[in-house]
């Protein structure tokens, strides 16, 4: 879709910015989940919960992340200014599991 654009740059930037609060609010609810997933990684931790079940369990819940980032972006038409930290945080995400994983298979390599 083409950036829409009105003559009148105080209305073109009202409805830019209308864009863009709606889709802070996407990236924020995007953030509540990354966190909700740290903190499931946490508590399975701390449970030396090491299971191949929880690795699927939460792969599964890095690709929901993926979809819902994905989502978010495609209607991101103005780069709304939390599109990188959204990245980030999915990176972060992905770096939980992938550490969770490693304990996962030295535990169960012994």
């Amino acid at each position: 879709m083409a950036n829409p654009s009105i003559e009148d740059k105080a209305q073109n930037q009202r409805i830019i910015d209308g864009f863009n609060n709606e889709r802070k609010q996407d990236y924020k609810e995007f953030f509540d989940k990354c966190d909700d997933f740290a903190h499931e990684m946490k508590r399975e931790t701390e449970r030396e919960n090491f299971t191949y079940a929880e690795i699927e369990e939460n792969e599964h819940e890095i690709e929901k992340l993926h979809i819902w980032l994905n989502k978010i972006i495609q209607k991101d038409y103005f780069d709304c200014s939390l599109k990188a930290k959204a990245a980030e945080e999915l990176k972060k995400s992905e770096g939980l599991l992938s550490r969770f994983s490693d304990e996962v298979y030295n535990r169960n390599a012994e």
